[in-house]
């Protein structure tokens, strides 16, 4: 077996398994073509991936916008709907338990968003939890420096009240509980309804 062969077959694999829908004819040719080929086996397995990643993009182009979207402004989104609660909640509760409470809430959205995204894609699931996360963060960084006009320090940057490698490890674990388990929503939704047994 000639060197190279596994990495330029586990190239192949990724360019033409799974194609958008209307490229399933393009993805066995290219197959086929690669198959074929004595030499040059990589540089066709690239070209072939470029192309299919050019597929998938505008494929997915109106589902990639939503979720940055709705990953960047996920905080702002929540702090809109929760912000009624905690006020009135702020009369029944101390103060000291506000914050988890807030916190609580916050990755409870996470958990909700990225379900929803991963009940539309549950092959993506774990890219989406992970996306979720990092888009989350960048947006928050964003918006911190668009109403208080400066950047902060990553040492004194706390999320949840804690340090920013267990803030985003609490956010990344919130995020792929929630995507894991809108993958299994997808899976209930999405099986056939049983047939009735034959009748004799």
């Amino acid at each position: 077996m000639a060197r190279g062969t596994f990495f330029d077959r586990w190239l192949i694999d990724l360019a033409t398994t799974h194609p958008p829908t209307g490229r399933e004819q393009w993805a066995r040719a290219m197959r086929a073509e690669f198959e074929t080929l004595a030499r040059g086996r990589t540089g066709w397995a690239l070209g072939c991936l470029s192309a299919s990643l050019g597929w998938r993009l505008r494929a997915n182009l109106g589902f990639l916008l939503a979720f940055v979207a709705v990953a960047l402004c996920l905080d702002q989104l929540s702090i809109l709907v929760v912000l009624p609660l905690l006020i009135g909640l702020h009369f029944w509760l101390p103060h000291s338990e506000l914050g988890p409470l807030t916190y609580a809430i916050g990755g409870a959205t996470l958990a909700i968003a990225s379900g929803a995204f991963a009940a539309v894609r549950p092959r993506h699931w774990p890219a989406i939890g992970i996306g979720m996360t990092f888009f989350n963060q960048v947006g928050g960084l964003v918006w911190f420096f668009f109403f208080f006009g400066k950047t902060v320090s990553i040492r004194r940057w706390h999320i949840m009240d804690a340090p920013i490698d267990v803030g985003i490890s609490a956010c990344l674990g919130y995020s792929l509980i929630g995507a894991l388990i809108g993958q299994s929503l997808a899976g209930v939704f999405r099986r056939p309804a049983l047939k009735p047994p034959a009748s004799a």
